[in-house]
């Protein structure tokens, strides 16, 4: 009896041994395969990989507005608080706490709806949702023109004082 427990200990050393061995050999694969996401982890982080005009715009925002001006961008258009360090109306992403509050669900849901058609918004409608969600700053793609007081344009992006 006292060998055949040898034996079993043997077996289960053995299995254990296999197992270390085995995921130790999977990871270093893993990480092999996968090194350039490993080396390259800043790319996956939401911040513009590189210098755009999207950058530059929040870049002069936040040097040159007020910290309580509040901005209209478009709803596709999320990130804008990472570096303008400046408020908006709301973006797709605010969307995700609508599951916490009533209250909010349905005030993201109008905003939405009222924003629908963002690029194609005229400047009366815009002077509408100024009224309703009371922002002072309005950026739209360049293409988009409006009689409004331009303050900053670049290729992309124009921000009218509103």
């Amino acid at each position: 009896i006292l060998v055949e427990n040898n034996e079993k200990d043997k077996i289960i050393k053995i299995s254990n041994y296999s197992l270390f061995i085995f995921f130790g050999s999977f990871l270093i694969f893993y990480i092999i395969f996968h090194l350039n996401s490993f080396i390259k982890i800043n790319n996956k982080i939401q911040y513009p990989k590189a210098k755009n005009d999207w950058y530059d715009l929040q870049v002069w925002v936040n040097n040159n507005t007020e910290k309580s001006d509040i901005f209209l961008v478009s709803p596709e258009q999320p990130g804008f608080r990472i570096f303008s360090k400046r408020g908006i109306v709301g973006d797709v992403k605010d969307g995700a706490v609508v599951m916490y509050s009533h209250k909010y669900a349905s005030y993201w849901s109008n905003l939405m709806m009222d924003l629908k058609n963002f690029n194609d918004l005229k400047e009366n409608e815009f002077l509408y949702l100024k009224d309703k969600y009371g922002f002072n700053h309005l950026v739209t793609e360049s293409d988009q023109k409006l009689n409004s007081n331009i303050i900053y344009r670049n290729n992309s992006y124009t921000i009218y004082k509103i």
